[in-house]
């Protein structure tokens, strides 16, 4: 049933794309804000229990609906409260629409646009020197792919009844590391938020990046995985390094490779890096996922 329920969703997401900005939850950012600033000069342990039992208070509703529909009509309730929660756990924007708008202006060459679809990606203010630029927005599509599509999918699966509630948990996390990064630059927030999206997005971060090699180059991916702990960094940068290594390994383009000279050529490679993450998810998860489902492993 969430097999079906997934299905519905994403196709959905996929025709409803422009109706669906609502998705962006805006009006949690004064709550975000609010906790942010109460965390003062909270020690990291203390930040990151703030964040959790936040995160697991907004979820708290969501289980509560899922169980009483469940209850209440024969799961076709539940099955349909979990299609609209899915459809706006995915997000908080469409991926492959901003990288379609990205790759347009990159062919006109809109500065502007490029500067505002590249801060969007990538978190951060993006140079307009192309060749600093290129490789920044594209590590920043696979990082988004696990935030928004692949790690809402996994917890949409694997928590069985509370499936609904599992996927908007991860997008609460993913919404409040989004805020802290964009309003907290420094101090307990930011790395608290990142602790606690960490924690949730390492298995699918994984399990995406395991695909990868099945779907671009397999030889440069291999080469791109690192070998061994890497010193040095936190548990959640080190899933960011690995999914953006691996990414751009099995597009075949290892980080030291020399960036395209003109907008049509990087237009083709933001297409080649969104293509990739399309055909894990459509080639390799999804027929995963549904044997899984036919194997009674997954509801």
């Amino acid at each position: 049933m969430n097999f079906l329920a997934l299905l519905l969703g994403l196709g959905l997401e996929r025709v409803l794309t422009r109706l669906l900005h609502l998705r962006e939850f805006r009006w949690l950012d004064p709550l975000f804000d609010r906790v942010f600033r109460g965390l003062g000069p909270a020690g990291p342990s203390q930040a990151q229990l703030t964040l959790l039992l936040v995160a697991l208070g907004l979820a708290a509703p969501v289980l509560a609906g899922t169980l009483l529909l469940a209850a209440g009509s024969q799961g076709l309730g539940s099955f349909l409260f979990g299609i609209v929660v899915l459809l706006f756990s995915l997000g908080p924007r469409d991926l492959p629409q901003e990288v379609e708008e990205y790759c347009e202006a990159a062919r006109r060459q809109n500065d502007t646009e490029l500067a505002r679809l590249g801060r969007e990606l990538a978190e951060c203010e993006v140079s307009q020197d192309r060749a600093i630029r290129l490789p920044v927005v594209e590590r920043a599509i696979y990082l988004q792919a696990n935030n928004r599509i692949f790690g809402v999918v996994f917890w949409f699966l694997v928590l069985g009844p509370a499936a609904p509630a599992g996927a908007w948990l991860f997008r609460v996390a993913d919404l409040m590391r989004r805020r802290a990064a964009f309003t907290q630059p420094q101090g307990a927030a930011l790395d608290a938020a990142r602790s606690l999206h960490g924690l949730l997005a390492w298995v699918p971060a994984r399990l995406m990046v395991g695909a990868f090699p099945l779907t671009g180059s397999f030889e440069s991916a291999a080469a791109a995985w690192p070998v061994g702990k890497v010193p040095g960094r936190r548990f959640h940068e080190r899933t960011d390094k690995l999914v953006a290594d691996v990414g751009q390994g099995a597009r075949g383009m290892l980080p030291e490779t020399t960036a395209p000279a003109d907008g049509l050529a990087e237009a083709a490679v933001i297409n080649s890096a969104i293509g990739m993450v399309r055909r894990t998810l459509w080639l390799i998860w999804y027929p995963a996922i549904a044997l899984l489902t036919l194997g009674n492993l997954l509801q």
